[in-house]
């Protein structure tokens, strides 16, 4: 048990410093490298990340691709099952043996040096397997979404956005006319810039990061990324007001998160977006396209930083 939790650690702990989000595909990449199962996947990893570089989505996308075999994605299901049912059952033991550590002490007499670090020590080993549990349930809540798009060729491999060709099942509501329809377009302000001073795999990690800040906060909705730099959400039976709301939560989530280069830890400084929220009026969805295209443009050139309606 202990080496699973210990290999479970090691994975999800080279995400986090890849800054990779925990899915399906991306743990069990993860899994491979650190437990050494092939060697030429670690050969590859190690030449991109040795000059202190991290790999980005379309990094690690090309490698799973080429070297974790397509039923990983179910065994790492169970695996993480496994591993959730151990630290159920192990958080159990604590808690049983953190209730009776008092009667045991009492027992006997002095024989154990000190019953309050006894205690301590439970109490901590059940904090670090709450805290593995947490993880787990977060991996696994990421599977339930991410498992189908890790062989799924609708979804953008970058961002995990929709894909404009698939998105015909959402656009099409529009032309039905049977509710009413709020767009809302979200684009990276200076995203050429960032790309041109830093570098694409900076500017991947910006876009990947800023997909992750609209599905966040639209939650029930596909998040199209419509162009390299413009992505769509088609919210249903809300208000013009409620859907800017949201918008401009996301634009607060990506000014306050700071984007470092991987081989100096250097801030690359604040990154902002625009974003334009139109109503349907009646028109179908290439007329409400142009007019939330020439509304981003409004906002962009007023600073930017800011949605416009």
């Amino acid at each position: 048990m202990q080496v699973m939790f210990e290999r479970a650690r090691d994975a999800l702990a080279f995400l986090e410093h890849q800054r990779l989000e925990p899915t399906v595909p991306h743990y069990g990449l993860a899994l491979i490298h650190v437990t050494g199962g092939n060697a030429a996947l670690s050969r590859e990893i190690a030449g991109l990340i040795g000059d202190g570089f991290r790999l980005t989505a379309t990094d690690a996308a090309r490698m799973i691709a080429r070297y974790v075999p397509l039923p990983v994605p179910t065994g790492i299901a169970d695996h993480a099952e496994r591993l959730g049912s151990l630290a159920d059952e192990a958080r159990a033991v604590t808690r049983t043996a953190g209730a009776n550590v008092g009667e045991l002490v009492r027992e006997a007499q002095g024989a154990l040096p000190s019953g309050d670090e006894t205690v301590q020590r439970l109490a901590a080993a059940e904090n670090e397997l709450a805290m593995l549990r947490q993880q787990f349930e977060t991996l696994k809540k990421a599977m339930v979404a991410d498992v189908r798009r890790a062989i799924d060729p609708e979804h953008d491999p970058l961002t995990s956005a929709l894909k404009p060709a698939f998105a015909g099942h959402v656009l099409d509501q529009i032309d039905k006319h049977d509710r009413r329809h709020v767009i809302v377009m979200l684009s990276i302000d200076g995203l050429v810039e960032i790309n041109r001073e830093f570098g694409t795999s900076v500017g991947d990690n910006v876009l990947n990061g800023f997909a992750a800040k609209i599905q966040k906060q639209f939650p029930d909705q596909e998040v199209i990324r419509w162009a390299g730099n413009e992505f769509i959400v088609v919210v249903p039976d809300r208000t013009i007001t409620a859907v800017r709301s949201q918008a401009e939560d996301v634009l607060s989530l990506l000014e306050s998160r700071k984007f470092k280069l991987a081989e100096t830890g250097e801030w690359i400084g604040t990154v902002t977006a625009s974003g334009a929220v139109v109503m349907d009026q009646g028109d179908d969805f290439p007329a409400m396209l142009g007019r939330a295209r020439e509304t981003l443009a409004g906002a962009v050139a007023a600073g930017g930083n800011r949605v416009a309606v």
